[in-house]
Parts: structure tokens; C-alpha cells; sequence
């Protein structure tokens, strides 16, 4: 390497008395110190950086093709037992001359100028004094082989020539040197691996087995197949320096490629070719080098971005937090250099959305499907009829590959079957059972909050761009139920009616088998009976199920109960319902079908479910009694650690509760959860089917709460000191008096102590 010194020009007028500056024959043993012992701070990388890149330049100075006579680098036990490491270059040689005045020469160079080569310090073959152990080079040139051994001396390196022969090898060097224990072999290991792991003009051995290092490359950056590096560094000429982010000026960037700095660029070693100088040129250069690979693997990520036709495809990569880049069968999170790039970063798009990015309908996911629910779910093999939110269609479907169906409603009897057996196991059938209107529509149990208006905000936006921003959410969402299987009107398609042909037949066929067999199966039933299936409570999870069996029509009104006569179709509705009267006595829900319902007489025990559901006082009740439950919790949140108050200065909103309470108690015997609890309550405020005896009750006790949660706030104090007692109550009459001036929306009932005088609310103004 070439490195040309420069000597400033000084002038001299009249008589010249400068003097050289000098080194005292006294002081080599410190110089050599300072150029082997003092010069590295990690030793054993020294030896095996500088004795590969010397074997390597010798290579290219011989003019030999350095890939086709790589460097042979070996850690491993030699013949006496002793790990040692060896290497070995087949380049111009040396002999003696050569090895006495240049390699054994401080500061001598064979190579200070060639520009094709690392070395130029004279210092690279003495690095293994840094390890205070001698060490043998072979050296052979021109058909002679010598062997020296090279060691410390009293004061200063020493060398002995052990043999000169003959030989009819190639040109070359050999150098060797001991290793101490096994820690030290297995750190010879680790830092051979690291520093040699972008050499291919150098063979790395450990114990017989040659270390591949699958490398790529090109102009701007190389890496290992297998990373061994985690921080971003550099390879100059193929010889690993760790990047001084300091002096760089920038916070460490974590990615485990090297930037490529060639023999030309403005990059210059340390003597120890350890770590390099820092300049502003190379300060530059090196901060250059970062914005090209930042921009390089950014454009590269963006090659992979890409339009897609429907939102689950792009689903997995909107707003991704890792950004990743394959090369071949590695990949790269490249988020570390997103910062240091001038390419911007693109996002994943989907044809024909404008109005809003992907994140905005990511954002509305569980709201893009609220118009379809889960209606049946084949799941490992268990065949169940469901009513799931749509929350859980996105949810499950997506991230757990469920095979999703379109369906007409919830499937039954030979419906249910068929599709049961097209699609197996793993499926979800859905079905659109709610339909979104523009606008909120408020009801008992307020408004659904799943109106265009109110997912989509449009009031933020010109009424004339409410259509297209409509149309635009419908077509995501249509996207999503695009990639589902349409099997809706299934019934009528010719593969189900000739499964339907198919069944009938295997039935005959089995029929007659079984006659033929003396078997015979069913229920029993005889001539006057008719077919009903009964609920009763499971053994382990009190839910209802129904059970078919035979009855004589003459004995069906000598029950004591109401029976509620529903048909296959209705099972999904009653089941809940039928669940929340299990412990009534007086009412039972039996399924019946559509024949068989001629036979059951017209009498007052027998009642139809939509009669029932529509005229009933007793499902009005439970209806009420589960939507009261919930005011009677809250009330109990806020009255569980200062039902003092309640007594003493809202003694009308106790008294309510109290009444509330009672009907909860009456009315709803059996608690079931909370999807029951749903599903009963939505069929009420579908239908407005609640008892209006203490509705007013209900609603001023629902408005009170609410006023008063701000009692929860208060730290409950010593119901014993009437100090305290006395203390709180002031603080609370103000801050009902506040709600008296500013709302006016206190009772005229509620009575407000003031300084022990009481005073009625229409008092205060």
C-alpha cells in the first residue's frame, strides 16, 4: 500500500543549527515493546489477522490469483497432543535476506509500494510477541527451505535458523505458534471465526474441518449467511472493523451487514490495523456509505410492497411495525437504518381505497363485519349453533385460518347436515343478521353505536362526500366477505337435492336391513301419541337441551305447567330463554314439529313461542328483571362503602332500589350468562317487550346513579365521630346544591342539610 509522506518546506536563513531528534540504543528493548507488546489490545486477534492478511498479500505479490490459492488458516492439536494454530500462504516466499533485514527488521516492508496490498508498517509478522511465547516460520524460496524459531530475547526479539534443505515445494511461508489450554483454543476459535468471516481468499480449518462462510456481496455492503455480527461494521478489503460511533457522531445502528470501504476510499488503520484513524474525510465517507445502504434496503423493501384486491390480503401488513427484507433465505428487519435513509418508506395499498388509508379500516375491523354473526361452528368435530359477535368472526377467521361459509341463517336438520359434511371440520358459518342504518337509533337499552354515521364520523365531513365515503367502507367490507364460501340458498342448488335423494335412499336401504334383522329403532311411539322434545337442565352446565320422546295426546293436558311450543328453526332463540326458566315450575319449552303440532289440542297450557314472546307477562318479566339487575349492581358499586348516605340524605333512591331489588329477586331465579343475558335482552328491545309496572321506577333509579357516582370518590371516614359524619355530609349537599343551580335536575323529594337545618330541593335557586 502505497502512503506517500509529505514534509512541509521550511526556509532557512543564514546559518543551519537544527538537529535530528534521536533514539537511544539503550531504549529499543521500549521501542520494541511499543510496537509488539504495547501496539494491540487483543492479542490472539492480532496474530491471526496479521499473519493472514501478510500470507494473503504475499499471494497477490507472487501474482497469483488469491481465490485460486487461498490463505490456509488451522486451529488444531498437532502431533505432540498441543493445540496450535498454523498459517500457511503458497505466495512469493522468503528467504534468508529476506527474512533477516525485512521480516525481523522493524518497520521494514516489502510491500510499502504496492498499492494492492494491506501491509505497509513492517510490524505484522512480530505481532504473535504480543502473546510472550516464541513462535516457528518455514519459509521456503527458490528450492530452499528454512526454518526459524522466533522468541523474546534478554532485551530485545531474538531469532535462531533451525534447518536449511532442499525442497521441491512451492514458494511460501509457514507460520506457527503454540496454544496454551483449551479457554485460550476456544477464544483462537471464536475470534478466527469472527475475523476471517468475510475471507474468501482465506480457508479457516478447526480441528480437520474446514469453517464455510457462504458470503454475499456487492458494491455497497457484504454479509455472512450465517450472521455473526449484530452491529453494523466495516469490511476493508474483506478485514472486519468495528465502526467508532462516537466519533461518528451517531447513535449505534443494530444490523448485521458490513459496509464495503475498498483500497482507494479515504480509510487508513491504525498500525495495529485493529481499528482506523478517525478523520473528517473518513467521517464523511463513512456516514455516506450509511445513507446509501439505508436507501439501498429501503428501495429493496419497497420492491415488496404491494396492491392488493381485498382487505385480508393486506391485512397482515398494514401498519407493521418490522420492516423486512429477504435475500435470499435471510432476512433483514431493517427499522435501524429507517432513520439514516432519504427513500421514504411505502405502505401496503389496496385498489379502489382513497378516502382513508388501510390503518383507518384496520382501526374499524370489528366493525366491518358487525352485520354478520357466527350463526353455527363446526370445531373439532363438535357441531355447535352459536350466535357469536362479529368481533369474533374477524378474530377467529383470520388468525386461526378457520374455513369461513356464508349461509342463509342458522342451518338445520338436512341443511345443517349437508354442509357439515362439505366442509368438515374448522368452519365458521356465518350469516348477515343486522342491518346498518345512516343514523343512530336510540332504544331502551341505547343507541348500538354501529351506524354509518357515527363509525365513519361524517358529521366531520361535507354532507355531498357522505356517499362515496359510505361506498367506500361497504367495498372494504365486501372485499372481506368476497373471500368467504357462498353456499347461501344452498337448498335449491342440484348437489344438495341430490344429497338429499342420495340420503333417502341409504335410509330405505337401512331400514330394510334392519327389519331383515329384527332390529328396530325410534322412540317408540304408538298410535295416538305425539312426538315432543322436552327441555331439561344438562348435568354439568345447567343449560337446556331438548329431548325427544312419545306422548299420549290424551294425558298432555294433565301437566301443571305452560308449555311453549317453538319449532327446529327457533332452537337458537329458545335455548337461552328456556335456560333462564329452568327453576320455574310453572313454565317448560318443548319442540315440536311442524306436523306434529296438529295433534297437541287447543288448550290454555299450550302456547306458541311467538305468542308467548309477544303476549307472556312471564318473558316480559325475566326480560325486565335482567335489564333492572344491572341498575341494582351499579346502585350496589356505589352504596357498598357509604350506605350511610344513602339512608340518611337519599333516602327516595334507596327506597327505589329497594323495590327494584325485590322484582329482580322474584323474577330472575336462575342467572345465566351473559350471552343468554344478550340474546334475551335484544329480542326485548327488538320487540319493546318489558314490563311497564315499575318502569318509572327503573328509569328514575337509572338517571340517579348516574348523578350520584361521584360519592364513590369520597374516602369513607369513622361512621363514630361526628365530626367526620358532619364533614362529609357538608360536602356532599354542595355538591348537590351545585347540581341543583347549574342542571335542575334534582328530585323535589331529595331534602339538603344546611348548617342542621333542613331545607326541600325547590329551595335552593
Amino acid at each position: 500500500m502505497i502512503r506517500k509522506e509529505t514534509v512541509e518546506d521550511v526556509i532557512v536563513i543564514g546559518e543551519d543549527t537544527s538537529k535530528h531528534a534521536k533514539i537511544s540504543s539503550k531504549k529499543t528493548a521500549k521501542l520494541e515493546y511499543l510496537l509488539t507488546e504495547g501496539l494491540y489490545k487483543d492479542p490472539i486477534t492480532a496474530v491471526i489477522a496479521e499473519w493472514t492478511n501478510n500470507g494473503i498479500d504475499a499471494v497477490v505479490q507472487a501474482g497469483k490469483n488469491p481465490i485460486d490459492y487461498p490463505v490456509i488458516v488451522s486451529i488444531e492439536k498437532n502431533s505432540m497432543g498441543s493445540w496450535g494454530l498454523t498459517v500457511e500462504d503458497k505466495g512469493i516466499g522468503l528467504d534468508n535476506d529476506d527474512f533477516e533485514n525485512i521480516c525481523m527488521n522493524y518497520l521494514e516492508s516489502t510491500k510499502e509500494e504496492d498499492d494492492d496490498t494491506l501491509g505497509h508498517f513492517g510490524i505484522g509478522m512480530k505481532s504473535f510477541m504480543s502473546l510472550k511465547r516464541p513462535a516457528t516460520f518455514t519459509c521456503r524460496k527458490n528450492g530452499i527451505e528454512r526454518k526459524y524459531l522466533a522468541y523474546k530475547g534478554d532485551t530485545f526479539l531474538k531469532y535462531d535458523l533451525i534447518h536449511e534443505i532442499s525442497t521441491e515445494e512451492e514458494n511460501g511461508v509457514k507460520c506457527e505458534l503454540g496454544i496454551k489450554d483449551w479457554s485460550e483454543y476456544q477464544q483462537f476459535v471464536n475470534k478466527a471465526r469472527t475475523k476471517l468471516c468475510y475471507y474468501d481468499t482465506a480457508v479457516l480449518i478447526i480441528d480437520g474441518n474446514p469453517q464455510e462462510f457462504e458470503i454475499f456481496r456487492n458494491e455497497l455492503f457484504q454479509y455472512t449467511k450465517n450472521i455473526i455480527h449484530s452491529q453494523l461494521h466495516i469490511a476493508y478489503k474483506d478485514v472486519y472493523y468495528a465502526i467508532d460511533w462516537d466519533a461518528l457522531g451517531i447513535s449505534q445502528i443494530n444490523f448485521p451487514v458490513a459496509i464495503r470501504i475498498g483500497l482507494s476510499d479515504e480509510f487508513m488503520p491504525t498500525p495495529s490495523r485493529e481499528s482506523y484513524i478517525s478523520s473528517e474525510n473518513t467521517k464523511k465517507l463513512l456516514l455516506d456509505k450509511i445513507s446509501q445502504l439505508a436507501d439501498w434496503f429501503i428501495a429493496k423493501y419497497n420492491e415488496t410492497v404491494k396492491e392488493v384486491d381485498n382487505f385480508l390480503e393486506a391485512y397482515p401488513y398494514i401498519d407493521k411495525t418490522e420492516k423486512v427484507v429477504s435475500l435470499g433465505d435471510k432476512e433483514f428487519t431493517i427499522n435501524p437504518l429507517l432513520s439514516r435513509g432519504h427513500t421514504p418508506v411505502e405502505e401496503i395499498k389496496m385498489k379502489g381505497v382513497t378516502i382513508h388509508n388501510l390503518s383507518f379500516y384496520k382501526s374499524k375491523l370489528s366493525h366491518l363485519l358487525w352485520e354478520y354473526d357466527i350463526v353455527a361452528a363446526n370445531i373439532h368435530n363438535m357441531y355447535k349453533t352459536v350466535k357469536i359477535r362479529e368481533s369474533l368472526v374477524s378474530n377467529i377467521a383470520y388468525a386461526h385460518g378457520h374455513k369461513v361459509v356464508l349461509v342463509d341463517g342458522t342451518p338445520i336438520g338436512n341443511t345443517r347436515e349437508y354442509l357439515k359434511e362439505k366442509h368438515g371440520n374448522n368452519t365458521l358459518f356465518i350469516s348477515k343478521v343486522h342491518k346498518r342504518t345512516l343514523n343512530n337509533v336510540t332504544g331502551t337499552l341505547g343507541f348500538s353505536g354501529e351506524s354509518y354515521s357515527y363509525i365513519l364520523q361524517l358529521k366531520y365531513n361535507q354532507k355531498d362526500k357522505w356517499r362515496s365515503i359510505i361506498q367506500e367502507f361497504n367495498y372494504v367490507r365486501d372485499s372481506i366477505i368476497g373471500t368467504f364460501i357462498d353456499n347461501r340458498g344452498i337448498e335449491k342448488s342440484p348437489e344438495f337435492l341430490k344429497w338429499i335423494e342420495d340420503k333417502k335412499h341409504k335410509q330405505k336401504l337401512q331400514r330394510e336391513e334392519n327389519r331383515a334383522k329384527g332390529i328396530y329403532t325410534g322412540i317408540n311411539k304408538q298410535q295416538g301419541d305425539v312426538t315432543l322434545a322436552y327441555d331439561a337442565p344438562t348435568k354439568y352446565t345447567g343449560e337446556a337441551f331438548f329431548k325427544k320422546a312419545a306422548y299420549p295426546i290424551a294425558d298432555l293436558t294433565k301437566n301443571h305447567y305452560l308449555t311453549v311450543l317453538f319449532f327446529e328453526e327457533e332452537k337458537e332463540q329458545v335455548a337461552g330463554i328456556a335456560t333462564a326458566f329452568l327453576k320455574n315450575d310453572k313454565i317448560r319449552f318443548a319442540m315440536v314439529g311442524k306436523k306434529e303440532i296438529n295433534k297437541v289440542p287447543e288448550h290454555f297450557q299450550f302456547i306458541k313461542f311467538k305468542d308467548f314472546m309477544e303476549k307472556a307477562t312471564p318473558f316480559r318479566r325475566l326480560a325486565s328483571a335482567i335489564l333492572f339487575s344491572r341498575v341494582v349492581k351499579e346502585y350496589e358499586t356505589i352504596s357498598s362503602r357509604h350506605s350511610y348516605i344513602f339512608a340518611e340524605c337519599l333516602s327516595h333512591l334507596s327506597k327505589d332500589m329497594r323495590e327494584l331489588s325485590s322484582y329482580v329477586t322474584a323474577n330472575y331465579s336462575t342467572k345465566v350468562n351473559a350471552t343468554i343475558e344478550e340474546s334475551i335482552l335484544q329480542i326485548a328491545e327488538e320487540q319493546n317487550l318489558f314490563d311497564k309496572q315499575i318502569w318509572d321506577v327503573y328509569i328514575r333509579v337509572k338517571d340517579e346513579v348516574k348523578k350520584y357516582d361521584f360519592i364513590t370518590l369520597l374516602e369513607p371516614l369513622s361512621y363514630y365521630r361526628k365530626e367526620d359524619k358532619e364533614k362529609q355530609f357538608k360536602l356532599i349537599n354542595q355538591m348537590l346544591l351545585f347540581r341543583k343551580k347549574y342542571y335542575q335536575d334534582l328530585p323535589e323529594s331529595i331534602q339538603l342539610i344546611v348548617k342542621d337545618k333542613e331545607i326541600t330541593s325547590n329551595q335552593v335557586n
